[in-house]
């Protein structure tokens, strides 16, 4: 009846799920001790960084280890990945099995498992750009947390107005505002960080997602950040396999058509 509980036998089974809870407090420890005295925690160590890089193929157990070790890191993907493939066959295992040691019965693995993808981007765009991005399902994606040490990106008008010197100004004084903040409150940090600073994230995908994000995206209407990042998708392609990246059309962020917005 009316008085009845609703769903008493999905309550009854509804308790805090501790793989889900645990697991990524468990891997950011993990990834502090095995990956010391590699310098990835420092941006001066990581070379050349692009905004969108298309990985090479790698083994499936090194992608695994990788992926797990890139979510609770800030460094390209390329970089721990290089790292990861120096170690020992017992290394890579015991990374598994810290992602693992808290599943229960009925846990799904979590996201970073899901691996096999042909074509896997590692890109760096600022926070609005991700939240474009990050819209597609048909792909699988591994975001690393928000942060202010990517830096920023000065908008294209901007600078045309000759509003950038303010514009960094701005986005540095507050900058010194969240590192202030996290000292006292990490989470509470991360909230306050602008969508201009920039985001990692992983991408892995097949090649209809690929040609999909980099037509869909690239386009016009779009913004000029997330465009830069699909046309760049579309560029990696081509260069590793010319014949599949120049058969998307996508289309370059140098052309504009705004009576179409």
């Amino acid at each position: 009846g009316l008085s009845d509980p609703l769903a008493p036998t999905l309550a009854r089974h509804a308790k805090a799920n501790v793989y889900q809870e645990t697991v990524y407090a468990d891997l950011a420890r993990h990834a502090k001790e095995v990956l010391r005295g590699t310098g990835l925690d420092q941006p001066g160590n990581w070379g050349m960084v692009e905004s969108v890089e298309l990985i090479e193929p790698h083994h499936p157990l090194d992608e695994l280890v990788a992926t797990l070790l890139y979510r609770v890191a800030q460094a390209p993907y390329r970089k721990i990945l290089e790292v990861v493939k120096e170690w020992s066959e017992k290394e890579k295992q015991a990374t598994i099995e810290v992602a693992t040691r808290q599943r229960g019965p009925y846990d799904e693995l979590i996201k970073e498992f899901r691996s096999g993808y042909a074509f896997n981007f590692d890109v760096l765009m600022d926070i609005g750009a991700w939240r474009d991005m990050h819209r597609h399902r048909r792909c699988q994606q591994v975001q690393q947390n928000f942060t202010t040490i990517h830096g920023y990106d000065v908008p294209p008008p901007l600078i045309d107005a000759g509003l950038d010197q303010e514009y960094r100004q701005a986005m540095d004084a507050v900058r010194q505002d969240i590192d202030s903040l996290r000292k006292k409150d990490q989470e509470a940090s991360l909230y306050a960080i602008p969508f201009g600073f920039k985001v990692r994230c992983l991408f892995k995908m097949d090649y209809a997602e690929a040609e999909y994000m980099s037509k869909l995206r690239s386009g016009v209407k779009g913004h000029w950040s997330y465009r830069t990042v699909a046309w760049q998708m579309k560029q990696q392609l081509a260069k590793k396999f010319p014949f599949l990246g120049n058969s998307i059309q996508a289309t370059s962020p140098d052309v504009q058509d705004p009576l179409t917005r």
